[in-house]
């Protein structure tokens, strides 16, 4: 079994003014897409929200978010999911999150990390590659992400939540990450 888990991807400054078109998604990531393709699945750390949201949160730093086009990046690559619990998930409230979800969710790719709420962010992604079933937990440090009972976000680092949903995923599957 081949998992590819790939870190931070967010369109920012200069890619922001490109009109991506097939050429331009060719040249630029022909070489992910390669190494991709020989693996079973890959999975990115989708670093911002994807919204059209103009209402940032306050906080320091700078405050992210992605185009749409990012699918096009993420579909012409072979990313088949998403990690979206980071500190910039939140950066356009929960408005940005629930786009992100209902996004992800059109388009067809996996999440996991996030969720309307505390108990839906905690949710781990299960996949069945080749003759293993694998779950995938994802979480982030507690900063303006995290989600909760009442509002969407990101899964927190909080060990005893961790504890226990290792601890239940366990018994469902052969491989955690």
């Amino acid at each position: 079994m081949n998992l590819l888990v790939a870190g931070d991807l967010t369109l920012q400054n200069r890619a922001l003014c490109i009109k991506w078109n097939n050429d331009q998604l060719m040249e630029s990531f022909q070489d992910v897409k390669d190494v991709i393709e020989k693996c079973d699945y890959a999975i990115v750390n989708l670093e911002s929200p994807v919204t059209e949201s103009k209402e940032s949160i306050i906080k320091d730093g700078p405050t992210l978010k992605n185009p749409s086009w990012v699918f096009n990046i993420l579909h012409y690559c072979g990313f088949k999911g998403v990690t979206l619990a980071n500190n910039h998930l939140k950066d356009y409230g929960s408005k940005g999150v629930l786009d992100t979800l209902q996004r992800c969710k059109m388009e067809g790719t996996d999440i996991v990390g996030a969720g309307v709420n505390i108990n839906d962010a905690r949710q781990p992604l299960v996949l069945k590659l080749r003759d293993l079933t694998v779950g995938i937990l994802n979480v982030c440090e507690h900063e303006s992400s995290i989600a909760t009972n009442k509002s969407a976000g990101a899964n927190p680092l909080d060990y005893p939540y961790l504890f226990e949903d290792i601890a239940d995923l366990k018994s469902k599957v052969d491989k955690i990450i």
